[in-house]
């Protein structure tokens, strides 16, 4: 349970790539807060969302370089074969 909100984290990047189906998609911190607040309506800190992301780049399911985010190719292609269609 205590993991269970990186799920969201992620998500708020991999469900922008996969609409604009680009594996290779960067995104800014800005970027990744206006998709939890419109994806989930939540609205949370910069700095915390920051250190949620270092978590999941630690864990390289993101990987996070000069602020910016863009997801791991291989979490990408896996996630992608089993998603249903994102719209």
């Amino acid at each position: 349970m205590m993991l269970s909100h990186f799920t969201i984290f992620a998500n708020a990047y991999y469900i922008r790539a996969f609409r604009r189906e680009k594996s290779d998609l960067w995104l800014t911190i800005d970027d990744i807060l206006e998709n939890l607040s419109t994806e989930y309506d939540r609205d949370e800190g910069r700095l915390a969302v920051e250190d949620k992301l270092r978590d999941l780049a630690r864990v390289v399911v993101l990987e996070f370089e000069d602020g910016e985010i863009r997801g791991h190719p291989d979490i990408y292609r896996e996630v992608q074969q089993d998603a249903t269609i994102i719209a």
